[in-house]
C-alpha cells in the first residue's frame, strides 16, 4: 500500500455545504455539459467508444468517490480511506478478466483522463476524484467487469480510458475550432453573480440571440437547447442523473469568432449580457492545455 502512503487513515468527511450549493457547482464541472456545448471536444469522457474507434478500448478508468461527490453510489460517504482503496484494488485484481490495475492520484487522474482547462478550473479540491486504470484481456468483458466493479463500496463511476497521446490527438482536433466561444446561460439557482440566482428567461435568450447575430465579430451562432444538453449529460454519466434534473443543466450558444484577436473583447461584451452565466473560449482552453503540458 506504499502508493497510498501519507493519506489520512480516516475517511474524509463530505463537505457540510448544502445540497443546493453542490448541485450548482457540479452542474458546471461535469464534462457532459461542456461536451454537449462543444467546449472541450478532445477530452476523454465518451469521446472514444468502448465498442469502436479507440485503440485503448479494453482499458477503463474507475473513479473513486471524492470528498464532495453527488454520484448516487457516493451519497453521504466521502472519499475512501487508504484501507478501502487497497481493498478495491485487490478485489479488481482478483477478477479473472483483468490483466492490469494502476492507482492514479488526483493529479494523475486529471492528466490522464484529459480533464483539463475549463473543467479543471471549475473543480474544487474536494471534488477531484482518484482513480484506478483497469485493463482487461478482452474489451467484450467490459460490461460484466463494470457490473462487478460498480458494486464495490467507494466506486463512483467507470468511464472509457484514454492514454495521454489520445488526449494530445484530440487537442490537435480542437485546434480546428479555436475560434469557438461557448456562452452558458443562467440556470435555476445559479451561483454566477450575473444570474442573481435566476434562470435565463425566453426574453433573455431572444435578446442574446439577436445581439449575437448582429455583432460583427461573430460569423455563426448556434443555440444548444436543454434537451440536447441533458441527453449528452445522461450519455456521459451512463444514465446516472447525479441527483440532477434537466432543469439543472444550462443551455448555451456556440459562436464562431474568426478573428482570434477579437475573442477577448467579444467575451467581455457577452459576459455583461443579462441571462449569461459564464463564457468560455476554446482558445483559452487550448492555451491552458498547452501551459499545463509544458507545450
Amino acid at each position: 500500500m506504499d502508493q497510498y502512503a501519507g493519506e489520512a487513515g480516516e475517511r474524509e468527511a463530505p463537505s457540510q455545504g448544502d445540497v443546493w450549493g453542490r448541485r450548482v457547482r457540479l452542474s458546471w464541472l461535469l464534462v457532459g455539459t461542456l461536451l454537449a456545448c462543444g467546449v472541450i471536444a478532445f477530452t476523454a469522457w465518451r469521446i472514444l467508444s468502448f465498442t469502436g474507434g479507440n485503440p485503448n478500448r479494453q482499458a477503463m478508468s474507475v473513479f473513486l468517490c471524492a470528498a464532495e461527490d453527488v454520484h448516487q453510489a457516493c451519497e453521504g460517504r466521502g472519499a475512501p480511506t487508504a484501507a478501502e482503496k487497497h481493498m478495491i484494488e485487490q478485489r479488481i485484481r482478483a477478477m479473472p478478466e483483468v490483466t492490469d490495475v494502476r492507482f492514479r492520484n488526483q493529479q494523475e487522474s486529471l492528466r490522464d483522463s484529459g480533464l483539463i482547462g475549463a473543467v479543471e478550473g471549475l473543480l474544487g479540491p474536494s471534488a477531484v476524484a482518484e482513480s484506478f486504470r483497469v485493463v482487461l484481456a478482452d474489451y467484450r468483458d467490459i460490461p460484466e467487469a463494470k457490473r462487478k466493479i460498480r458494486a464495490l463500496p467507494g466506486v463512483a463511476q467507470i468511464t472509457p480510458d484514454q492514454r495521454p497521446e489520445d488526449a494530445r490527438r484530440h487537442r490537435a482536433e480542437g485546434e480546428k475550432k479555436r475560434d469557438e466561444v461557448t456562452i452558458f446561460l443562467c440556470e435555476r439557482a445559479s451561483a454566477f453573480p450575473n444570474c442573481d440566482g435566476r434562470k435565463a428567461t425566453k426574453a433573455h435568450k431572444d435578446a442574446i440571440d439577436t445581439a449575437l447575430r448582429t455583432m460583427p465579430e461573430a460569423s455563426s451562432v448556434e443555440f444548444v437547447d436543454r434537451d440536447k444538453v441533458w441527453a449528452q449529460w445522461l450519455e456521459n454519466t451512463d444514465g446516472d442523473t447525479l441527483g440532477m434534473t434537466s432543469e439543472d443543466v444550462p443551455e448555451c450558444f456556440i459562436v464562431r469568432v474568426p478573428d482570434l484577436t477579437q475573442i477577448e473583447a467579444f467575451v467581455a461584451k457577452v459576459e455583461a449580457m443579462k441571462g449569461v452565466a459564464h463564457v468560455v473560449s476554446k482558445q483559452d482552453v487550448l492555451d491552458d492545455w498547452d501551459t499545463r503540458q509544458g507545450g
